[in-house]
């Protein structure tokens, strides 16, 4: 009973230790809410904290799950949602306001933070012998003030995998100990789940550390592997439902699979390298490609992790698994190839290391195995060479001119007091020892972490007030817009008024404008014909493409926007409307005139088209009006062709057609026509079965496993009785 007490302690120290640490940040770097300042850095700038005023949208019902008109002309969302808003996280959005959402995203930051130190205190609880006292929660709270959390967290959709890591390898331990497969397929379909690009790199790992461990530890019983391969595919099927909606979702993307970029080369010098060993070694040039790898840990993780290698209680074949995986790692990061090959054969868009809290998670536990045979046994001369290979690596990051002199003396003279500590740990006053070592690991790693962040916010940040009143300002003009083209036409607000390029998701509009990872490349090769390209830069495009594209409304700033008039202003910010504008659906005829309209460049020179009567939108996946055709011809649209879109012509369902490589369109015949577009995803229900089919023979099996279960047991307990009588 007391030592489940001690432990849930040790889960509230450890969740409450990073909590701490990063507040403090927050309050010497004047973030808010000790300031104005925010963590909104970077991609979450431009992306994030858009994307939760959209997830809060979808939640309670205001847009489409399915598909939206938001995104680059439209576009489905299963790869969008899959891959940014499934984090059970997100939820803190729904109880703020669209104005203070950056507090949010930075609520949600510093909770997976937290969370990460708690999985990893769960690892250590449940699957490694050794000390388990509050020395335990320091290295949880480690592994939650990596540099990969600070360096690359405000990516928030990543460190739901950051969290999941050390559930599975707990999982993958248990398989490999005792048979249980649970907590390997619960882990690995949550890591899934919440993000399936980095489920992908989990499921790398998982196979690398089962068949390393597997290798070393066990007689390669073939039963563990079976196991394995099963609770992995099982994991797999459950998840069918959204991985095959997700799969067909991301063709053609620019993320898409490619092995044109496998080739030989190298990422960085080992200098590079050295320096990201040492405190305050962070530097903006690490974040685009091809840059540098997070791998700072503190200085008491890299003397311990020394202390594994030259320790003479770890058993060799743990010391070769361990190191067969850390040198693997390494070794892609420096590799172009094998770096390629962990982010799925695409390349990445800055941050190149994404995998590299892997890294992290295997040097605190060879860390915390150091630190365990140290504590049965004295190991003074290992930790003395240990103690001068780390002066080494520090003082080498130092001679190469990468890190300053006030760092490298203060990482120096934090190795000396570890040593220190260390030896007189041996004699008295262990748990007074303890806790110094914690307090200086944790200032250590708050330092680096206060040094990263500093440079992030001093690059680019803006102020939570910014936010609050860009939103304030335009949502009433964005609104009233957005209400006027519900008879089928597009709005957007131009350079001079644009926060991000995902502003249509903020404010609900029809927009044109769009970045995340999940843009089509049919679509950027159609912008870029008509210039929408050079107008994410800087200009508005032609009027020509304002017309064929149907951009009804354009708000700006500026006194004159091409010859549109203004009909209405607020706050200086103006509404011009573009009357020449096609709707997103019309009837037309004369095809060949319509399909070389790229070339004419003039949507007014065109053959007559037909206005929809009595357009309607249900929200962006359902699409009903009616049309009346002089002659036979073809509905003509601006939205992207997609497999998942279904049309019925007065509740037949017909074929569809493509227009300028990219558009929707289907035939019509002369007269009037009740038309519906229904959006339903493509792959969605032949997942749905086969995740049904998964789990119901996932409960048959478990069932028989459990009955035989009961039988052995009944004539186990009967030969007994005979043998008693």
């Amino acid at each position: 009973m007391r030592e489940k007490t001690k432990r849930k302690e040790l889960y509230v120290v450890a969740f409450l230790l990073p909590i701490v640490v990063v507040s403090v940040i927050f309050a010497l770097l004047k973030v808010y809410p000790f300031g104005e300042k925010t963590l909104v850095v970077w991609d979450a700038n431009a992306q994030y904290v858009d994307f939760l005023v959209y997830f809060k949208k979808i939640i309670t019902g205001e847009v489409s799950w399915k598909y939206t008109f938001s995104k680059t002309l439209g576009g489905d969302l299963s790869g969008f949602i899959g891959y940014y808003l499934l984090s059970p996280f997100n939820i803190v959005a729904l109880f703020f306001e669209d104005g203070k959402m950056p507090l949010a995203f930075q609520l949600i930051y510093v909770l997976k933070m937290a969370s990460c130190a708690v999985s990893c205190q769960y690892y250590w609880n449940h699957c490694k012998k050794g000390k388990n006292n509050g020395i335990t929660a320091i290295f949880s709270a480690t592994y939650a003030l990596t540099a990969y959390n600070f360096m690359y967290g405000y990516n928030i959709m990543w460190l739901d995998a950051v969290i999941v890591l050390p559930l599975l390898a707990a999982g993958i331990e248990k398989i490999i100990s005792n048979d249980q497969v649970g907590l390997y397929v619960g882990a690995l379909m949550v890591g899934i789940v919440t993000c399936y690009y980095m489920g992908y790199i989990l499921c790398l790992f998982s196979g690398l550390y089962f068949i390393v461990i597997w290798c070393f530890y066990e007689r390669r019983n073939t039963r563990k592997l079976r196991l394995f391969l099963g609770a992995s595919l099982f994991a797999a099927g459950l998840l069918a439902f959204i991985l095959i909606p997700i799969a067909l979702s991301m063709r053609g993307g620019k993320a898409a699979f490619s092995l044109t970029g496998l080739w030989m080369g190298q990422n960085y010098f080992f200098d590079i390298f050295f320096r990201q060993l040492a405190t305050g070694s962070f530097r903006l040039s690490d974040i685009p490609n091809p840059g540098a790898p997070p791998l700072f840990c503190g200085m008491w993780i890299l003397w311990m992790i020394l202390c594994f290698f030259f320790s003479r209680k770890i058993e060799r074949k743990r010391k070769a698994a361990y190191g067969i995986m850390l040198s693997l790692l390494l070794l892609s990061t420096w590799s172009k190839s094998l770096n390629l090959v962990w982010q799925g054969f695409s390349e990445p868009f800055g941050c190149a290391y994404r995998y590299s809290f892997l890294i992290g998670f295997l040097c605190i536990c060879m860390a915390k195995q150091a630190y365990d045979a140290r504590c049965d046994s004295k190991e003074g001369r290992t930790e003395l060479k240990a103690l001068a290979a780390a002066v080494t690596a520090i003082v080498i990051a130092f001679t190469a001119g990468k890190i300053k002199g006030q760092y490298v003396f203060a990482d120096c003279l934090l190795l000396f007091c570890f040593y220190a500590l260390s030896c007189i740990s041996l004699w008295n006053w262990k748990k007074a020892i303890v806790l110094l070592i914690g307090i200086l690991q944790l200032w250590d790693l708050g330092q680096n972490g206060k040094i990263t962040w500093n440079v992030l916010i001093q690059d680019a940040c803006f102020e939570m007030s910014d936010y609050e009143r860009y939103i304030k300002e335009l949502s009433p003009l964005t609104y009233d817009s957005s209400i006027l083209c519900q008879k089928g036409y597009r709005m957007e607000l131009d350079y001079s008024v644009r926060r991000s390029y995902n502003d249509a998701m903020i404010f609900d509009y029809d927009g044109i404008s769009h970045y995340s990872s999940c843009e089509k490349q049919f679509l950027e090769r159609l912008e870029e014909r008509l210039g929408l390209s050079s107008w994410n830069e800087a200009e508005l495009p032609d009027e020509f493409a304002d017309d064929l594209l149907g951009m009804r409304y354009i708000l700006s700033r500026k006194e004159e926007v091409k010859s549109y008039p203004c009909v209405n202003e607020e706050n200086g910010v103006r509404v011009y409307e573009n009357e020449d504008a096609l709707p997103m659906v019309f009837g037309a005829w004369e095809e060949e005139a319509w399909d070389n309209v790229l070339e004419q460049r003039n949507v007014k020179e065109l053959p007559q088209y037909v206005e929809p009567i009595g357009f309607l939108k249900e929200r962006d996946d359902r699409i009903c009006f009616s049309i009346v055709m002089e002659q036979e011809g073809q509905i003509r649209t601006t939205i992207p062709w997609d497999s998942g879109w279904e049309i019925r012509v007065d509740g037949k369902r017909i074929a569809k057609d493509k227009w300028l490589d990219a558009f929707l369109a289907f035939p019509v015949t002369a007269g009037e026509h009740e038309i519906a577009l229904q959006y339903n995803i493509p792959g969605m229900k032949t997942g749905c079965l086969i995740s049904a089919f998964v789990a119901v023979s996932g409960i048959l099996w478990f069932a028989r496993n459990h009955i035989c279960a009961i039988i052995e047991k009944t004539k186990w307990n009967a030969g007994i009785k005979r043998r008693t009588n």
